[in-house]
């Protein structure tokens, strides 16, 4: 009766103190009916409902005083938790490290995710009220854009929506500079260009519509021309540089730092940035002709731009791209040849919202994969760490502490390991970031979203990797655990969650750097090839159209220059040829710059051809091996081409029994079939291996020694007997003795162009082999803390062990034994990931090799090292201490 009494009162009782208020209660009715009687301790209960009341009241009194905030006492607990750190410099710097390697990564890579792809261009004003307008030539082709700056005008007056519609268009032009020619890339634009993008000058002025004929013959320069040309000087505005063969420009304004307009496409190839701004006006006099113009068009009309328009205020892009389908019925009815015209727009910015996200996903991927590998290793150190203090836990628990006050001590110290393994982290990423703008000229600076991620990603870090730890030790039976010398120290099965953390943080590093290493050991057999070795070959790039040279004035300089240039000490052959008449560098990929016919063969069954013209000693320079029949010789030269020379590719498509002797019917790509020339095929020579991962490589090719048509834009070949540097400056003296107006657009060796090419994919390869070391140093430093924390507190068992007449060496072979174990779960299953994405790289890129299984060798091996270190040393101190002394210790 009394025990249903004390229960049903028990109900006024908070939870919290229930069971312990109701076993009081009963426990002293109990010993008062045993001395006094049923009465009196039926009496004594209820008076339980007074107390219960009493203790209610007093519950619902104790937030007011502060005593249940789970917040109370934290400033206790944090000084408790730096004391203890500093008591443990050790285990404190090898977290840090971890977390911070981690981070470093992780920030690294948002940060230059978020300046490539998120972040506004640099000196834009409001980028989300401009668009990109395109003219599609034919809506039924949304891939072929085609604007001039007749086109230009008509939109500008047509499209009301847009407060200002600029204009641009880039290439490369011929300065000189204080006496010395230079080809730089410049952008001819509109009036109104940079009011358009709101953009201020960095000194002087911009163009201005108001000033008309007057900005004809002004020049705006970008700010590292500033720097680099003219040494950042305050009087440079004003100042005259000399532009192609039209005379002078004055430079009226300076751009700010790192504009680089609305479009990314360019960042990160060495040469590609603007240089300076030209008007339209005074473009179409500097600019180079276009060589695709239609016949019978002027070539200043049909000059390609792009259009960036800024929204007027209310004005949305549905309103503007509604506006343009009536302007786009405009074009169809004023010119013939836009009759299915169609206006295509899209906001500012790098890409597409799902290609950004997939881009990002892709860069961020394997940061996230080493700040998981510094995680794991965190929560390894932890997890050991914490099991030393689990006797103390347990007397907490004992002395009636809830599972929050144990939990808030451990993640307090993962949050501040994490702070200050951001505070770490930040110089190690900026010296990164640094290290990339050599390569990437784009602004990636440290502002608030980059900090706020740190912060928020070092929060989350510390909840995550402490979390395992502290409910795992928080969950420790109080009597189980002073019940014992050391909880958890003996049993393969208390110590499964550490040898988990451990085959994890071995199976992440390996894989990933045998990833990493598969990469780069792909990337060299990548680079463009033949018979010469690619940095012993010097391409010299030429425009002549630069200078607006006529054809016969084109041709006079080429057989000078070539001629000048093959009598160099330093040239061991020297050729011309197109830009991409050899290696093409993906610059033509999609179309061809040859259409090539048997005799037989009707207009649509000609195939696609690269090459073209291949002047002097081109196949001597390149390497490219005779096959069978002959190169070109004396009797070959004339006013118009009657042979040519085809790869073993093309040779073996068209005439699989032998090339030699047949006829073949050769156009350029923008020729039609009756434009065809018909020439005698007089050699075959090997193909080059060009920089791609493309299947259906080499390409075919087909060279003749007379030029089809007037080429302005060639490139001379010239192999290095010994130095490419000395052969440089022979050939730039060459040019300049020629013609000291004409610069070199591009000046690089074969190897150099491939790296060029290859700078994507290097850069990721280098990116994640990099990041796998870091792994590799985070795992090998976690193992050994791990395993050297795991074998000292199994110190009880190996005492026993000993005082049992187990020998030092049984004790070490024992660790060893268990070290390798995991060490080889890791191992494969690193190997076995490594494999599927091994796999997935050969399936999408031509050419990547299997695994490398020497290098995966090498970081087993070391791996292995580690562990067996980690774990040998701490053996050997337990195999060396008395027996007696240890279980005493315990």
């Amino acid at each position: 009766m009394t025990r249903r009494v004390i229960s049903l009162i028990a109900c006024l009782v908070p939870a919290a103190a229930r069971p312990r208020w109701r076993e009081e209660w009963l426990a002293e009715i109990n010993e008062i009916r045993k001395t006094r009687g049923v009465r009196v301790s039926v009496r004594l209960a209820t008076g339980a409902l007074a107390d219960a009341l009493v203790v209610r009241r007093l519950a619902r009194e104790q937030p007011r005083t502060g005593a249940r905030n789970p917040f109370r006492g934290i400033r206790e607990d944090a000084r408790d938790v730096l004391r203890s750190l500093g008591h443990s410099p050790g285990f404190a710097c090898s977290v840090i490290a971890s977390l911070g390697l981690g981070i470093a990564g992780m920030v690294t890579a948002f940060t230059f995710v978020n300046g490539i792809l998120f972040r506004p261009f640099p000196g834009v004003r409001d980028q989300h009220e401009l668009l990109k307008v395109w003219l599609l030539a034919d809506a039924r082709r949304p891939g072929w854009r085609l604007a001039s700056f007749d086109d230009y005008l008509l939109l500008r007056e047509g499209l009301t929506s847009f407060s200002g519609l600029a204009a641009q268009t880039t290439g490369s032009i011929a300065v000189r500079i204080d006496g010395r020619a230079e080809a730089i890339r410049a952008a001819m634009v509109s009036d109104n260009y940079f009011d358009v993008l709101g953009v201020s000058p960095q000194a002087g002025r911009f163009f201005s519509a108001e000033r008309g004929r007057d900005d004809h013959g002004v020049i705006v320069i970008s700010h590292r021309t500033w720097i680099n040309q003219f040494g950042g000087r305050r009087d440079i505005l004003g100042r005259t540089i000399e532009l192609g063969a039209i005379g002078h420009a004055e430079i009226i304004g300076v751009a700010p730092a790192g504009l680089v307009g609305t479009s990314r496409g360019d960042v990160g190839i060495p040469g590609a940035a603007v240089e300076l701004w030209i008007p339209i006006a005074l473009g179409r006099r500097v600019f180079p002709p276009p060589t695709d113009a239609p016949r019978g068009t002027d070539p200043e009309t049909t000059r390609e731009f792009q259009f960036i328009g800024r929204l007027r205020p209310g004005v949305s892009q549905a309103d503007a791209q509604a506006e343009s389908a009536v302007v786009a019925r405009r074009f169809a009815a004023a010119r013939t040849d836009r009759r299915n015209a169609a206006i295509q727009m899209e906001p500012v910015t790098f890409g597409h919202p799902e290609q950004r996200l997939m881009a990002a996903a892709s860069v961020l991927a394997v940061p996230a994969l080493v700040l998981i590998i510094g995680c794991v290793n965190a929560a390894n150190l932890l997890l050991a760490r914490g099991m030393r203090q689990s006797r103390e836990l347990a007397v907490r628990v004992a002395l009636g502490a809830t599972r929050w006050r144990i939990i808030r001590p451990l993640l307090l110290e993962s949050v501040l390991l994490s702070l200050f393994a951001v505070a770490a982290s930040l110089p190690v990423a900026r010296w990164a970031l640094s290290f990339a703008q050599t390569f990437i000229d784009l602004p990636m600076p440290f502002d608030r979203p980059v900090l706020a991620f740190a912060v928020l990603l070092a929060s989350c870090t510390a909840v995550v990797f402490a979390l395992i730890p502290s409910l795992r030790l928080s969950a420790a039976s109080p009597g189980a655990a002073l019940g014992s010398g050391r909880p958890g120290e003996s049993g393969p099965g208390r110590m499964r969650a550490r040898r988990i953390l451990i085959a994890a943080q071995v199976a992440m590093s390996a894989g990933l750097l045998a990833t990493g290493t598969q990469l780069l050991s792909f990337l060299p057999a990548q680079r463009p090839s033949s018979g010469t070795p690619p940095e012993r070959l010097l391409l010299v790039t030429l425009d002549t159209s630069q200078l607006r040279m006529t054809d016969r004035e084109s041709a006079e300089f080429y057989r000078r220059v070539l001629e000048k240039a093959a009598v160099s000490p330093e040239a061991d052959g020297v050729g011309l040829a197109r830009a991409a008449g050899v290696w093409t560098f993906g610059r033509t990929r999609g179309y061809s710059q040859l259409r090539v016919w048997r005799p037989d063969d009707g207009f649509g069954n000609g195939t696609m051809a690269e090459g073209g013209y291949a002047g002097g000693e081109l196949f001597r320079a390149t390497g490219q091996r005779i096959i069978s029949g002959r190169a070109f010789n004396a009797e070959d030269l004339g006013t118009r081409a009657r042979t040519l020379v085809i790869n073993r590719p093309l040779a073996e498509q068209l005439f699989p029994g032998g090339a030699v002797g047949h006829l073949l019917k050769v156009a350029p790509g923008n020729k039609r079939y009756a434009d065809a020339v018909e020439l005698t095929v007089v050699g075959v020579v090997e193909p080059v291996h060009e920089p791609t991962y493309s299947r259906g490589l080499p390409v075919p090719a087909a060279y003749f020694p007379i030029p089809l048509e007037p080429e302005p834009k060639l490139v001379v070949y010239a192999r290095a007997r010994n130095s490419t540097a000395a052969l440089a400056s022979e050939i730039r003296s060459a040019v300049s003795s020629v013609d000291p107006r004409m610069p070199p657009i591009e000046v690089e060796t074969l190897a150099r162009l491939g790296e060029i090419r290859l700078f994507p994919e290097r850069l990721a390869a280098s990116g994640v082999s990099i990041l796998g070391l870091i792994g590799l140093l985070l795992a090998t430093g976690g193992v050994y803390g791990v395993m050297s924390y795991l074998v000292s507190m199994r110190a009880k068992e190996l005492g026993i062990r000993i005082a049992l007449g187990a020998a030092p060496s049984a004790i070490l072979t024992m660790t060893l034994r268990e070290a390798l174990r995991l060490a080889g779960t890791g191992a494969a299953i690193g190997g076995f990931g490594a494999l599927i994405v091994s796999k997935l790289l050969q399936s999408g890129m031509y050419g990547v090799k299997a695994l490398n299984l020497p290098m995966f060798a090498a970081v087993f091996l070391i791996l292995t090292a580690a562990v067996v270190v980690a774990s040998v040393i701490p053996a050997r101190r337990a195999a060396r201490v008395d027996p007696i002394a240890a279980l005493r210790q315990e």
